[in-house]
């Protein structure tokens, strides 16, 4: 999402993502049992993360033309320039329940 504009769902009610238009949100390990590490890159290629799981491919509105992760707490944590305002996406996890691996790739 950008981190500026993007408009995160309401809730995620259970489910491991929900998304808007502008902003995709995961369900990841409660920070109380680890850490999530999350890789973003613009290319699939990129094979530092084992694609188990697809949950979302879509195109993301990014006005600032830049797509951030961001904490529950709205903290971000990772940015990556993009092109356009509109930009497609692949998320991978490692596992449905509590993922502590997350691959955003960039298309």
């Amino acid at each position: 999402m950008g981190a500026t504009t993007g408009i995160p769902p309401e809730s995620l009610d259970r489910l491991s993502v929900a998304y808007t238009e502008s902003c995709v949100a995961i369900c990841t390990l409660n920070s109380d049992d680890g850490d999530t590490e999350i890789i973003m890159s613009d290319s699939l290629q990129d094979r530092s993360f084992k694609m188990q799981h697809l949950i979302f491919e879509g195109s993301l509105t990014v006005p600032e033309r830049e797509i951030s992760v961001l904490s529950s707490f709205n903290e971000i944590l990772l940015t990556l320039p993009v092109t356009s305002e509109f930009v497609s996406i692949r998320v991978f996890i490692n596992r449905i329940e509590e993922p502590d691996l997350v691959g955003i790739f960039i298309l």
